[in-house]
């Protein structure tokens, strides 16, 4: 993938009712640049897959094919080639599938893991703190590598120097959240303990945040339908659910906690 193709996959996916941005695709090309694989047809790109590698464990997101190159194997071909080359560089593969994707990843061998929910809140009227989380974040990716059983440094340092980090001291819990095209997206968010209070004191200063962020636009969250506290932090929160996918995995298994996992760092493509 080349920077020339971004303007075509954000079409594409704009099209799709995704929420990516070129920021997120500077991160895939910069991370894995031989992850990120375009299908041309006629010197015009129709196809797009991309992963993104951490430590022991990769991700793959933004499989898309485009309507008219559609039903001839496209999207299977670029995923054969894509996990063949992840396979000899990291045990364990990670995907979030749409529904209408998910007999494919499983003749690839991908294996049910966990349901996540894509919830919706409204911002609300509050404290408005416009600072970096650059104190929070040692402890912020400490709590990650313990919930994820991996290193994600790279991803998370990259994500986290253009968000807010709230931290709640008490419970040893972190949010953080940034705007993402026309919304705010809140991710990662974990939990020191898996009790719905720290999820609600957090993700109610992340929706008075938000206001000053995106004014009334909306705020979004992948959650783990496994992580109780948020699913009901959420809900105590007058958040809706308006899709849902499945986290899979392939590969060498690992104890993922998803009890205190309570949003994904990214929006269903880097985990």
């Amino acid at each position: 993938m080349r920077e020339a193709d971004f303007p075509s996959f954000l079409e594409f996916a704009r099209r799709e009712g995704w929420s990516c941005d070129t920021a997120e695709l500077r991160a895939f090309a910069g991370a894995n640049p031989d992850g990120c694989l375009v299908a041309d047809e006629d010197g015009e790109p129709v196809g797009f897959v991309m992963a993104y590698r951490h430590v022991r464990s990769a991700w793959i997101g933004n499989l898309l094919v485009a309507p008219r190159a559609r039903g001839h194997g496209l999207g299977g071909h670029l995923l054969g080639v894509l996990i063949e080359r992840l396979d000899a560089v990291v045990p364990t593969v990670y995907l979030n599938a749409a529904p209408v994707a998910r007999e494919l990843y499983g003749r690839f061998g991908f294996q049910e893991l966990c349901p996540v929910a894509r919830m919706r809140l409204a911002t609300s009227i509050g404290d408005v703190v416009f600072e970096r989380g650059g104190a929070s974040f040692p402890g912020l990716m400490s709590l990650d590598a313990e919930c994820w059983g991996d290193c994600r440094r790279e991803m998370l340092t990259t994500m986290l120097s253009a968000r807010w980090v709230v931290h709640d001291v008490q419970s040893g819990s972190y949010l953080a959240l940034g705007v993402v095209e026309d919304r705010v997206a809140i991710g990662p968010f974990l939990l020191g303990h898996s009790a719905p209070e720290p999820a609600v004191r957090l993700l109610r200063r992340a929706l008075g945040i938000s206001r000053g962020l995106v004014g009334e636009g909306a705020v979004v969250a992948d959650v783990p339908v496994a992580c109780a506290a948020s699913m009901a932090a959420v809900q105590e929160l007058s958040g809706e659910q308006i899709s849902e996918t499945l986290c899979m995995v392939r590969g060498e298994q690992v104890g993922v906690d998803f009890s205190r996992i309570a949003s994904f760092a990214s929006l269903g493509s880097k985990g």
